[in-house]
């Protein structure tokens, strides 16, 4: 603190000295001592521009620097997005990959043979075919869960993200169709798994829109933690 009061010191004599002198249209700051021990080291006393370039807007006038300053911050930010953006709609990919082998491997369990593939799963598991239904039906279900919770905001979410991405890829472009498709097939794979036909209840404000999404996730949150209660549950019995 010492040395700072002895700079702070030395500065604000020649500061003054200077401002007496020679009468500047822009006078150097003299903040006091206590301003600048509590002074942002973003604040404008410390940029030199008004001294090196006192013709210049960007260093004197404190509207263009207001602008220069928020321009910046909009430009920091567009980069913070542009990663955000991808991570959303590679969660969005992941999903709909993960619907496409879910598919594949129904096609595979309902064929009236069994298939090679179905009866080497079956031995290395030592499982039976009821068993492996039993496991796709769950994780069906899990699975309809998750993209049915998703699928309230994901249309808005993939046409946010396109400001911020480079379109080039047809899988990119091709994402809601894609998308419009898993959750086509989870409203059949639904209705199937519960032997219901789905109702689609309409919400008439904004506040029932929040509340039945806050119902969602905690419904989900509750099957999670059921299922990670069984599995601990089968491990202790190994």
């Amino acid at each position: 603190m010492k040395l700072l009061k002895s700079k702070w010191t030395s500065y604000n004599q020649k500061a003054n000295y200077y401002n007496t002198t020679y009468l500047p249209e822009i006078l150097v700051s003299t903040p006091t001592f206590e301003s600048i021990k509590s002074m942002d080291l973003s604040d404008q006393f410390w940029n030199m521009g008004a001294l090196t370039h006192p013709d210049e807007p960007w260093a004197v006038n404190p509207h263009v620097q207001k602008g220069i300053s928020a321009y910046l911050t909009v430009s920091h930010c567009q980069e913070e997005l542009s990663p955000v953006a991808r991570e959303a709609r590679q969660a969005i990919k992941w999903a709909i990959s993960q619907e496409s082998r879910m598919v594949k491997l129904l096609d595979l369990l309902q064929r009236e043979n069994p298939t090679d593939f179905e009866s080497e799963l079956c031995a290395k598991h030592s499982c039976s075919r009821l068993v492996l239904d039993s496991i796709y039906d769950n994780l069906a279900k899990k699975n309809c869960l998750v993209w049915m919770a998703w699928n309230s905001h994901c249309h808005e979410l993939l046409r946010w993200s396109k400001k911020y991405l480079n379109m080039e890829d047809p899988d990119d472009r091709n994402m809601e169709q894609s998308w419009d498709l898993v959750i086509t097939h989870c409203k059949s794979m639904w209705e199937k798994l519960i032997n219901q036909d789905s109702i689609i209840m309409e919400l008439e404000d904004h506040e029932e829109y929040e509340e039945e999404e806050m119902l969602q996730e905690e419904e989900l949150q509750t099957q999670v933690e059921n299922d990670e209660d069984i599995l601990a549950g089968e491990d202790e019995e190994d």
